[in-house]
């Protein structure tokens, strides 16, 4: 594969204006401001950014963007090169980013706000056991309106750097992105585009939730960036020489 992280930065460098937009424009996580969104709106974010990481939605997604990928490059790659590296790439990377996160326990903009609403430090919060910290969600809801919200914040009671929401959606856009270089312009820039539309709603989601802030996203695309170009560029073509397909297939 001819300069295979080209395509990965570009795509990249794409998703990276989620959180620089959210910088730009100066974002910052409130209760208030996120309940006064109509509760249409809220329930559709929560619905996004369940595809891009909670149970069960995620297995889901991934084994259809797996079936989805192998069938698109089934006359250039063998299914089991295409599964390999998908398991790689998404095992490898939230692997990575829980990891992190236990490192430098980087509390939720939720959390910090919550903190601020009951006087205390976010590390309280996260000194408590799992019942504790959903007491003290409920405790500081003070509108209806932010019940919805707090009920999705009860399933988010981890650490916040980095994004694994955002490490599991850029995934998925990298392996697109990197299986179907060379692909004839249309076909290539559908399925693309498509993803990395879905992807940038994950990403837009987690800050919009109070989930993460845009440094945690920036730093989970970069993460898998950078796991992937390694994955392109070195442990692809080994497994292809692995898993041959059989020499009648064409290539598109």
């Amino acid at each position: 594969m001819k300069q295979p992280a080209l395509s990965l930065i570009l795509y990249t460098a794409l998703l990276l204006l989620v959180p620089i937009g959210f910088w730009v424009a100066g974002y910052h996580w409130t209760a208030e401001a996120a309940a006064a969104r109509a509760s249409s709106a809220n329930q559709a974010l929560i619905l996004l950014t369940e595809t891009g990481g909670s149970k069960p939605y995620a297995y889901g997604f991934a084994v259809a963007f797996t079936l989805v990928l192998a069938w698109l490059v089934r006359r250039r790659y063998h299914p089991i090169t295409v599964i390999v590296l998908c398991l790689l790439s998404v095992v490898g990377t939230q692997a990575a980013k829980s990891g992190i996160k236990v490192l430098l326990r980087e509390p939720r903009p939720y959390v910090v706000y919550l903190a601020q609403r009951q006087g205390i430090e976010p590390q309280q919060f996260y000194a408590l056991d799992k019942d504790g910290r959903r007491q003290m969600i409920d405790a500081a809801v003070r509108s209806p309106a932010e019940q919805p919200l707090a009920e999705h914040h009860k399933t988010e009671l981890g650490y916040s750097f980095p994004s694994g929401h955002t490490s599991f959606a850029a995934a998925w856009l990298m392996l697109f992105v990197g299986f179907t270089q060379g692909w004839r312009r249309n076909r290539r820039a559908a399925w693309r585009l498509a993803v990395a539309a879905w992807a940038a709603g994950v990403l837009a989601s987690r800050v919009l939730l109070g989930a993460h802030f845009p440094i945690d996203l920036f730093a989970a695309c970069l993460l898998v960036a950078v796991w992937n170009i390694v994955l392109f560029r070195f442990v692809l073509p080994p497994l292809q020489r692995v898993f041959r397909l059989p020499e009648t297939a064409g290539h598109k």
